[in-house]
């Protein structure tokens, strides 16, 4: 019996401890007792970085090296790799769940990308752009996550190839 009340114990202790850890929160630094409230990571230094894990990418609609696409991962590329739209070169890259995305300096070599976001009306088939299109093959049209053709129909309209249902999730990115 007292083995019996000895593990109880141990287990009760363990059980504690794991809930405990399961809503801390952690700072990493020089002042781990002062942490943001909003955070569960927060990470202090005045002399040291972050450094991203770094992954040879293959291609934007590529999740490899990654087994699937994961919507807020952040990953910096080592690799130049792909062609066209596709193509990837060394960098941080982040994935918006559907694909890669480059992140870029305001000024600086790369290409800029913008995003919006709609919620469909029955038949929709027109979207107004990020910004004014330059370039048809940089804006990119997706459909509840699926990526369909668009033609330009004004400086800064798009018209889908299909027309949209009631509160499809409709993304349009751009590049410059």
């Amino acid at each position: 019996m007292k083995a019996f009340l000895q593990r109880i114990a141990v287990m009760t202790g363990i059980c504690i401890m794991l809930s405990l850890a399961a809503v801390a929160q952690v700072t990493l630094g020089t002042n781990p007792t002062n942490i943001n409230p909003n955070s569960i990571l927060e990470m202090e230094s005045t002399n040291k970085g972050m450094l991203l894990p770094r992954v040879s990418l293959g291609a934007t609609n590529s999740p490899l090296p990654l087994g699937s696409f994961v919507a807020g991962m952040t990953v910096y590329n080592i690799a130049t790799a792909g062609n066209g739209n596709t193509a990837v070169q060394p960098g941080i890259y982040y994935c918006d769940g559907i694909q890669w995305l480059r992140t870029v300096a305001a000024q600086g070599p790369g290409t800029a990308i913008q995003r919006i976001e709609y919620t469909a009306t029955q038949g929709q088939l027109n979207f107004t752009t990020p910004s004014a299109i330059t370039d048809i093959n940089k804006i990119f049209l997706y459909r509840n996550g699926i990526l369909i053709n668009c033609t330009a129909a004004g400086a800064n309209t798009i018209t889908a190839e299909i027309a949209c249902d009631a509160n499809d999730n409709v993304k349009i990115v751009q590049q410059q």
